[in-house]
């Protein structure tokens, strides 16, 4: 509560931003333990990585490299999306977002994103079927497409990977790890 409020004041919104969203998140699992669980705590690792970077890197962060990239982020935790958001506007990127993988195949098509961030494990059909599907649309075929996943096991990677993902991070990943992933997949997407 206390970093909220010293960042309001010192003009650290982002900081402030994200340390009222995770005290709200501390506040439910302190309320309610039985929704303490591995997403959840999960969630609450991202959200200590992400406050580092923050602090680590201010609001100084080299936006030319990935902007004005239109980023797709494809995950059922609203928590986790907020978060991908936080660390991916602060890059420079605009970040639309879909909550299971019909939704995803349709805001694909219609948005037509720069890259897709997408998690695996999805209400109505799976990340990986997903990326098959989109592998196989004429519009989408060459659409980048970054696995973000808690399955970190070496099968599982390469399951993802031949369904045509381009890259494959494993949840608790690193905000500065994950841009700089983002950043390779978009040089080799965008030649010029």
């Amino acid at each position: 509560h206390a970093l909220t409020g010293n960042a309001g004041i010192a003009g650290l919104f982002l900081i402030a931003q994200m340390a009222d969203a995770f005290e709200a998140l501390l506040k439910e699992l302190h309320e309610k333990p039985k929704n303490i669980n591995a997403s959840t705590l999960r969630t609450v690792a991202n959200a200590v990585d992400f406050l580092g970077f923050l602090f680590e890197h201010g609001i100084s962060s080299n936006k030319q490299e990935v902007s004005p990239a239109n980023i797709l982020v494809v995950d059922d935790e609203p928590r986790m999306v907020n978060l991908m958001r936080m660390n991916l506007e602060l890059e420079g990127c605009r970040v639309i977002s879909a909550s299971n993988g019909r939704e995803a195949l349709e805001k694909a098509r219609q948005d037509m994103p720069d890259v897709v961030l997408l998690d695996w494990m999805l209400p109505l059909m799976s990340g990986i079927e997903v990326c098959r599907q989109l592998r196989r649309l004429p519009e989408t075929r060459r659409l980048p497409i970054v696995m973000l996943t808690a399955r970190g096991e070496e099968g599982d990677k390469l399951r993802g990977l031949d369904a045509g993902a381009d890259d494959y991070v494993t949840k608790p990943f690193s905000p500065s790890e994950l841009i700089a992933r983002l950043r390779a997949v978009l040089r080799r997407s965008r030649p010029e």
